[in-house]
């Protein structure tokens, strides 16, 4: 509990070092954006200015025109992206957008394994109050009976088929057993079957391991050995959260990821939220592994370039970024009107909040000694941040309510984290907001490389 105690103060500190790197960060990957936008669009800037080059003389005329040759000449191999984003001068592209998501990321995910490295030996470990090795055992144990309904399903088919019957068609209505039936699926299973036993034994620990309803639990702590999960536990989940946490110090000095370091932080989450029981059953968790998910489409495949030319930030995923906080925000406020406590009808909710949210923080007392009428002002407010401001982050073509949608956001998910303190829910839910200004608007808080 002090790890969340504290975490509040710890994630201030970092995230000042945040914009120290940035407005320190005069060359490199600044320095290239820079010559890039001034670089590639000669042309569109002649335009502009209603430059004529007839209008100089022919010695001029023909200097300038070598260089605008040369310019562009060097700047074909860029892609549309970035010869947009220099003509728009940073309206509509999202390059140091995703470097301030993508550290914002790293910043969460460094403090959420801290606080794994420093509670999971006491919640899950060895000798924790829920050790996940029962997880792993029950999970065993009823793949390896639904291993021998399997096998005994297939023979019944064999039986079938060599009695010329027609075997009986009772689909589930799951999405694996569809993808399953296509040609494609068919293929794929005749690959497995045939397969070396290595193959299908890491098929059975990572496919067949799932509870009565079919979920999956995708953890590493399948692969350790059944000694080690009866007595290392410990020193195997150390090892995960250590290896986030480095994860998360490269990515953060970096600003920039590919697929296997995203993917690298998703597996290591869902391998510790796989078998956390109740103590990764907050909502945070699932919101983080999320959002990582939709991380994993917007980044190049294996460069690890801040500012990726030909790899712009996908459309698709700003969009679903918007709407993933979209969909919080809305079911947040639905759900207290749906809740039928009349206190949020009444605008009377703040007035009991501070003094029984389950973690305070110093500045929580404070808050709760505001005047009644104030308390009043806070309901209508979060009435209007969950229920009508998420709205401005959907108005295509509209830039100005974007942003201002995206700083109601921010705004508020601020002072509810020097209201109290709920893990790093809030730090997570400001992420996705980020998607809601570009390049031209969060260049205000780089260095002035990024902006010349």
């Amino acid at each position: 509990m002090m790890t969340s105690l504290k975490f509040c103060y710890q994630e201030l500190l970092l995230l000042l070092i945040v914009f120290i790197l940035d407005f320190r960060q005069s060359n490199g990957t600044a320095m290239a954006f820079t010559a890039t936008r001034t670089m590639y669009p000669i042309s569109t800037a002649y335009r502009s200015v209603n430059f004529h080059p007839e209008s100089l003389p022919m010695q001029k005329r023909s200097r300038n025109k070598s260089h605008l040759e040369a310019a562009n000449s060097v700047a074909m191999p860029l892609s549309t992206a970035v010869a947009t984003a220099a003509a728009t001068r940073g309206i509509g592209s999202f390059y140091l957008t995703r470097i301030l998501f993508l550290r914002g990321l790293a910043f969460v995910y460094f403090f959420a394994f801290l606080i794994a490295y420093r509670q999971n030996k006491a919640l899950i470990g060895d000798n924790g109050i829920t050790p996940c090795r029962e997880v792993l055992n029950s999970l065993e144990r009823d793949a390896l009976g639904n291993s021998k309904e399997r096998d005994a399903i297939e023979k019944r088919k064999r039986s079938w088929e060599e009695q010329n019957i027609t075997t009986p068609d009772v689909p589930d209505g799951g999405l694996f057993t569809i993808v399953k039936e296509t040609k494609g699926g068919k293929l794929i299973g005749d690959l497995l079957k045939n397969s070396s036993s290595k193959v299908q034994n890491l098929q059975e620990r990572l496919r067949y391991r799932s509870d009565g309803l079919g979920r999956f639990y995708p953890s590493l702590l399948w692969l350790i050995s059944r000694e080690d999960r009866e007595n290392n536990m410990n020193k195997c989940l150390d090892r995960i959260a250590l290896t986030g946490m480095g994860l998360s110090i490269v990515m953060f000095l970096l600003g920039a990821a590919n697929v296997p370091l995203l993917f690298s932080f998703w597996i290591c989450q869902r391998s510790l939220m796989s078998v956390g029981g109740p103590w990764y059953s907050f909502g945070w968790e699932a919101q983080l592994a999320e959002l990582t998910f939709h991380a994993l489409f917007m980044v190049p495949f294996l460069s690890l370039n801040a500012i990726p030319y030909k790899t712009p930030t996908p459309l698709v995923t700003i969009w679903a970024m918007r709407w993933f906080l979209f969909r919080i925000m809305i079911g947040a406020g639905l759900i207290k009107l749906r809740s039928g406590d009349q206190k949020w009808k009444q605008l009377t909710t703040m007035n009991y909040f501070y003094e029984t949210q389950p973690v305070p923080n110093p500045l929580t007392r404070y808050f709760h000694k505001a005047p009644k009428l104030w308390h009043k002002f806070e309901v209508l407010v979060n009435h209007f941040v969950e229920l009508i401001a998420p709205w401005l982050m959907l108005i295509p073509g509209c830039r100005a309510l974007m942003i201002a949608g995206g700083v109601i956001q921010l705004v508020f998910q601020s002072v509810l984290i020097t209201s109290g303190n709920l893990s790093f829910l809030n730090w997570i839910t400001m992420l996705p907001a980020i998607f809601c200004f570009d390049d031209a608007f969060v260049s205000k808080v780089f260095s002035p490389g990024y902006t010349t």
